[in-house]
């Protein structure tokens, strides 16, 4: 099987959930340093809720297109609409903005260890290997969509 589609053992999902439970463990019982003070926490939901409808309606376009919304599964549509059109990423570019509003709202420092962790693994982990898989299924058009539209924004 080519390394582009090769099944990972988590899939992008339990990261989220495994990043969500280690933001949460930290803040509580690590917490280091405050970096962002009540009131101002709120903040975090200027990234957050935005980064959940990102995330939902970019999974909607992949449901109502009919092709595969699990990494590395059966890509049947090249979807460039709605958000596609500005990120390649969008459903992770909601993941992170999610994050990064759950770690702004809490407001310490150590949240930012797995949030940080989580983008790593997202992009080596499947961004790079997804974008070798599409090129393989949809060969020139996925190449010029990379042409047109940046990876994350």
């Amino acid at each position: 099987m080519p390394r582009s589609s090769r099944k990972p053992k988590i899939y992008p999902l339990g990261w989220l959930l495994l990043a969500l439970i280690a933001i949460f463990c930290l803040h509580r019982w690590w917490p280091l340093a405050t970096l962002v003070p009540r009131p101002f926490h709120w903040a975090g939901l200027l990234f957050g809720f935005p980064g959940v409808v990102i995330l939902l309606h970019s999974a909607a376009r992949f449901i109502q297109a009919k092709t595969g919304l699990i990494p590395f599964s059966e890509a049947t549509t090249l979807v460039t609409s709605d958000f596609y059109r500005f990120s390649r990423n969008p459903m992770y570019l909601g993941m992170v903005l999610s994050l990064l509003g759950l770690t702004l709202f809490l407001g310490t420092a150590s949240p930012l260890i797995p949030f940080v962790v989580f983008i790593w693994i997202i992009d080596q982990r499947f961004i790079r290997n997804e974008e070798l898989f599409l090129e393989e299924v949809f060969g020139d058009e996925y190449v010029a969509y990379k042409r047109r539209v940046r990876r994350w924004i």
